[in-house]
């Protein structure tokens, strides 16, 4: 996932919530690095994806799971609403990527029919 996430983040460079405006107090330890597109988004709807294809009647409970998470990072002034969107896609374009490699898609489909 980071050699996916690291290039967009040094690509937009866009600054976190907290250094563009000084009204905006992280309730986390701030995180190094640019904000766009938001990596924990990215991972959240990553795995949500990949869980959703293996356990199909949890689809909507695993990415419930994974928007709260993503909009954690808004409320806790690390992340900006879009940064979000940007790691929704990055996750999608992943997950589509990974799937387009026969290998994997066979070792997948493997995994799917044990469970």
């Amino acid at each position: 996932l980071v050699e996916v996430l690291m290039p967009a983040k040094k690509h937009f460079a866009r600054p976190r919530p907290y250094e563009v405006t000084p009204k905006v107090k992280p309730v986390l330890p701030p995180p190094e690095g640019e904000s766009y597109p938001s990596g924990h988004t990215m991972d959240s709807y990553f795995k949500a994806s990949l869980l959703s294809m293996l356990v199909p009647e949890q689809h909507d409970a695993f990415f419930a799971r994974a928007e709260e998470h993503a909009q954690s990072r808004v409320l806790a002034g690390v992340h900006f609403p879009s940064d979000l969107e940007g790691g929704q896609t990055a996750a999608a374009a992943l997950v589509a990527s990974l799937l387009a490699d026969p290998a994997v898609a066979a070792d997948f489909a493997a995994v799917r029919e044990e469970l």
